[in-house]
């Protein structure tokens, strides 16, 4: 179990002990899977928080991150975190006004970005964002004021080498009761309400969960998960923190109308979910049924039955097991 007081940066990179070597993550972006190996993220941490620094972002800092999930939306968020500043997640779907709005409630030094695209919304706002001294996008731009993710990391990496123990020492000097991140709500019903947590508040989250899980820890150890919910959500982020701290595999994937064929890809141990997809699920699933015909038809249908009845505490054995691989062989012929 973990302590009850710690910081975000030592609950994760204790995290990455369990990772010595191979792949850490990968995003599903324009339908290829792009793979980070452990190294390569413990390195972009520490060179893209050692590049906002060099951009004048000091501990208490706000840095706001309007992007999809990623691997480098982890790194970013890291970065920040082990900066000592405070993360501030932006909702995909949020509209300018409201990030416009964010931006000023929460006095964002550094605004992040994924691309031009999600940058079009707040493009012709943001002059009137006196606090944001720099906006970085991480996967390029043809806009000249924007910074580029990879021109962060060259600056963390020429610091890294001048200062080789700031980075720690930046990381140490974070306390378990230091803000953690803003989490504004989706302004849904007015204007965006920002949350502060602290870093014991999540990393307090993510030890009682671990004790919730339906199995032991180790289980997890080296397991793929998936990951499909948004991280500007407090949920899905406490979630993956709780991945990378038992030393689990993340796969991003990029469209949920997708999420069928990213499951046969990554075939994950264990992923976070809300019910609505998994009733989309069953509609779809009963759906396929209904363009069968004959013995098909009720084979398909009696291996839904079967599915109903399934105990995955006590999967079934001998004749009851054997029924369930004809059914599921049959149906899918």
């Amino acid at each position: 179990m973990i302590e009850s007081k710690i910081t975000l940066p030592d609950l994760l990179f204790k995290g990455f002990e369990k990772f010595p070597q191979g792949l850490f993550s990968s995003t599903k972006r324009n339908g290829k899977w792009h793979e980070t190996d452990v190294e390569e993220f413990k390195n972009k941490v520490m060179f893209f928080s050692l590049g906002l620094y060099e951009l004048g972002v000091r501990p208490g800092d706000k840095v706001s991150l309007h992007a999809e999930n990623s691997t480098e939306w982890l790194i970013c968020d890291f970065a920040i975190l082990a900066l000592g500043a405070v993360s501030v997640p932006i909702y995909t779907t949020q509209p300018g006004e409201q990030i416009k709005y964010i931006l000023e409630n929460s006095d964002s030094k550094v605004h992040i970005v994924s691309n031009d695209e999600m940058f079009a919304d707040t493009k012709p706002l943001i002059k009137s964002v006196s606090g944001v001294k720099a906006i970085i996008s991480i996967f390029g731009t043809k806009l000249k004021k924007l910074k580029v993710f990879d021109e962060i990391l060259e600056k963390g990496e020429k610091l890294q080498k001048k200062q080789p123990d700031l980075f720690n020492s930046l990381k140490e000097d974070v306390k378990p009761e230091d803000l953690a991140t803003l989490i504004y709500t989706s302004g849904t019903t007015g204007l965006p309400k920002g949350v502060m947590l602290t870093h014991h508040n999540i990393s307090s989250n993510v030890s009682t969960s671990l004790e919730k899980l339906p199995f032991d820890d180790e289980e997890f150890y080296g397991q793929d998960v998936l990951s499909y919910l948004p991280l500007s959500h407090v949920f899905e982020r406490m979630v993956d923190y709780m991945y990378i701290s038992m030393g689990c595999r993340i796969h991003y994937i990029e469209e949920i109308e997708e999420i069928k064929d990213d499951f046969m890809h990554v075939k994950p141990f264990f992923f976070a979910t809300v019910p609505r997809l998994m009733e989309k699920i069953q509609t779809g699933v009963k759906v396929k049924g209904q363009e069968m015909s004959g013995l098909q038809k009720n084979l398909y249908y009696w291996a839904i039955y079967l599915t109903e009845k399934y105990d995955p505490e006590n999967p079934p054995t001998g004749f009851a097991a054997l029924k369930h691989r004809i059914v599921f062989e049959a149906s899918n012929c």
